[in-house]
């Protein structure tokens, strides 16, 4: 599935949302994940690859308490990047 900027598509349908944004999937397939402002556009496959990825590190989270623990910081102190 390759789309171009003339590309139209159909409706979305709205697929979950909550407080932190929403998902939705286009008529062509198109799965489209909104931040606030920011929209990340996957083909299906890359969207579950993606699934995956998340669910991973969401796993190790969950089961490596020392993941929770403050981390030494660097030796140059950068302000976070949000």
């Amino acid at each position: 599935m390759n789309h171009t900027e003339t590309d139209h598509h159909g409706p979305s349908l709205p697929l979950a949302h909550s407080e932190v944004g929403h998902v939705s999937m286009c008529g062509c397939g198109v799965v489209t994940v909104t931040l606030h402002y920011l929209s990340l556009r996957f083909e299906p496959a890359a969207f579950r690859e993606l699934l995956g990825m998340l669910n991973f590190a969401q796993a190790r989270i969950a089961t490596d308490p020392s993941l929770l623990s403050p981390q030494p910081s660097s030796s140059i102190d950068a302000p976070p990047v949000h």
